[in-house]
């Protein structure tokens, strides 16, 4: 299981490590992260109040503290296309429907691509509890979902 950035790891550890019961992405990460970045970059140049992120925190992410252009070029390798198929294990996606720094339709893009027979998807609402990125607003909504739904799928 990961969340936020972990989301991709987690999917991606899900596909190519077999030793693993199941996998939990909470929250997704953007399908093309160089794409979704550069349109980050745009509108931060048009204005920095446009977005939910920061210019520092892709950069820092990336390891690229004083290159935007780099950061850039290192999450061209950023992608789950072909790899969410070989995720065979049980799995779920857990998102936030107002989660302003991976929009929903990614959490919708990744669990259509899992390649498990056995995935879910459970995208939370506000009158739920919680609807920000990885849950920020109310963590412990998600946590206890994902521990029903390892208790039950396992």
């Amino acid at each position: 299981m990961g969340y936020s950035f972990g989301g991709y790891y987690a999917a991606r550890i899900a596909a190519f490590e077999k030793r693993y019961a199941a996998g939990v992405a909470f929250s997704a990460l953007h399908w093309d992260l160089a794409a979704f970045q550069r349109g980050v970059k745009l509108r931060q140049e048009l204005d920095p109040r446009s977005t939910a992120q920061s210019t520092f925190h892709f950069r820092w992410i990336m390891g690229c503290l004083d290159d935007a252009d780099a950061a850039l070029r290192k999450a061209e390798k950023f992608s789950l296309a072909g790899v969410a198929e070989q995720i065979g294990m049980p799995f779920l996606v857990v998102h936030g429907v107002d989660d302003k720094i991976v929009p929903v339709a990614a959490a919708h893009q990744l669990h259509a691509a899992v390649g498990s027979r056995k995935k879910q998807l459970k995208v939370f609402a506000a009158d739920e509890g919680g609807s920000a990125h990885a849950l920020a607003d109310n963590r412990q909504i998600a946590i206890d979902y994902i521990a029903d739904w390892i208790g039950a799928n396992l």
